[in-house]
């Protein structure tokens, strides 16, 4: 009966001290109903992305982006991500103290896992998928078309990080450059045509007025002929050997000129070298 009767005061006293507790905590949460809510949003804000809404934590130190279109974005406003895929990095940038996550179109997932990121931006066709990615960190991913939305792409990065600021100042010093090309090129820019080739191994390609070098080239005021909407199919000795290529214009003045990746680039760092290309070709010095 003894036993008992401890027993029976044991367990009424768990259930008291139980029942203390739940008030106590209930009290706790009572005093402060909004706390939960008030700390998220004084640490991060929501961001409306193109897989819905994230987060995103106000500073982040150790981001990771997917692409080669991020990495421009985050590197013109002097953040460089503590991981990236490196191989089309701009040449003029320095990618010293950047993890290499390989081949874009492979990105590990294992290797972004290891570098602990606190915020993980890509464009929508970018591997992982976006479930696997936002189980890691808070993961923004940006509704790509074309390379051609680049100024989009930057803006919204800067809203992302809360640096719009800096995406305007960027930006500004671009539009100078493009006013101060107009001003110093001979005559009227309008009147300066250019095309845009690029040659791989088994085809050559013309860019379109809407791809990245052709919003440059609209920037600066340049006319573009009609037939940049046109493919072919050759390769570049083929080119240089089809007698058609010599009666062109560009080619009898000696104005065919080569230029490097950048002008299939993504953001501000390749479109002011883009820049740097056409006062070092079209302007008189």
């Amino acid at each position: 009966m003894f036993k008992l009767r401890r027993c029976l005061s044991s367990f009424i006293w768990q259930f008291f001290t139980a029942i203390l507790v739940v008030i106590a905590i209930a009290a706790c949460n009572n005093n402060t109903p909004t706390k939960p809510n008030s700390v998220l949003t004084e640490n991060c804000r929501v961001i409306q992305h193109a897989m819905g809404e994230t987060c995103v934590p106000s500073n982040p130190q150790r981001i990771v982006v997917l692409d080669y279109v991020m990495l421009e974005a985050t590197l013109a406003l002097d953040i460089k991500p503590v991981g990236s895929p490196i191989e089309f990095a701009p040449p003029s940038v320095n990618t010293t103290g950047i993890v290499n996550l390989g081949d874009v179109n492979a990105v590990s997932l294992e290797r972004v896992l290891e570098l602990k990121p606190d915020l993980i931006l890509g464009i929508t066709d970018s591997p992982p998928p976006y479930s696997q990615l936002s189980q890691i960190a808070p993961t923004v991913l940006v509704d790509f078309e074309h390379s051609g939305e680049w100024k989009e792409h930057f803006a919204f990065v800067g809203e992302v990080l809360d640096k719009s600021e800096e995406v305007n100042r960027v930006m500004s010093d671009y539009y100078q450059r493009a006013k101060e090309f107009q001003q110093n090129i001979n005559g009227d820019s309008s009147k300066t045509t250019v095309s845009i080739v690029r040659i791989y191994p088994t085809q050559i390609a013309l860019y379109t007025k809407v791809g990245f070098p052709g919003t440059i080239l609209e920037d600066e005021g340049l006319s573009r002929p009609p037939s940049q909407n046109l493919d072919l199919e050759e390769t570049r000795a083929s080119l240089k050997n089809d007698p058609l290529w010599s009666k062109f214009e560009a080619v009898e003045q000696g104005k065919v000129y080569e230029v490097w990746d950048y002008w299939i680039g993504s953001g501000a760092i390749a479109a002011n070298l883009v820049l740097d290309d056409l006062e070092k070709y079209l302007i008189d010095k």
